[in-house]
């Protein structure tokens, strides 16, 4: 078995992944006091309508067995209830390459490049939610799940997930 320590999620450690959608991304475009307004601070090519869904994870075993990717469209992940921690693997390679765990607190987003593999997170707390954009069609047309040839156990102790 291969043991992944968690990481604080940043963009110097992320971004063979993706892009970490943050406020520190840009400088804003409008502000008075009534909004704050950055623009642009993540851009991506979906190429055609897309879709969003929720995902409700569930605490459970933190060991991953198969991950998933998207050939064909990036995906955001959007902490929206409770913090959360995901395995990633880098694009282009095999299955369970190449790997890294990030903390998405509430609130954060990442934007994955198209064929990132990675697997359902785990919450910190019972339950948690996570808003995901991508393509329309995705889950049905660009759905590749892969068994690990070594499962991955994910250390939480010692880590940004402050558990």
């Amino acid at each position: 078995m291969i043991n992944i320590d968690v990481e604080k999620l940043s963009q110097d450690r992320f971004e063979r992944f993706g892009k970490i959608i943050s406020l520190t991304n840009g400088c804003p475009v409008a502000a008075n006091k009534e909004i704050t307004y950055w623009d642009k601070v993540s851009e991506l090519q979906m190429g055609r309508t897309t879709s969003t869904g929720i995902l409700e994870i569930y605490r459970r075993e933190k060991i991953v067995t198969q991950m998933e990717r998207h050939k064909n469209s990036p995906e955001i992940m959007i902490g929206i209830e409770g913090d959360s921690v995901v395995l990633f693997g880098k694009p282009g390679g095999r299955a369970g390459e190449d790997l890294a765990a990030f903390v998405i607190r509430q609130g954060e987003a990442v934007a994955m490049h198209e064929g990132t593999w990675h697997w359902s997170p785990f919450p910190l707390d019972d339950i948690g939610r996570i808003l995901v954009i991508f393509k329309s069609g995705t889950p049905d047309d660009d759905l590749e799940i892969c068994p690990l040839a070594e499962s991955v156990k994910i250390d939480f102790s010692g880590d940004g997930s402050g558990r």
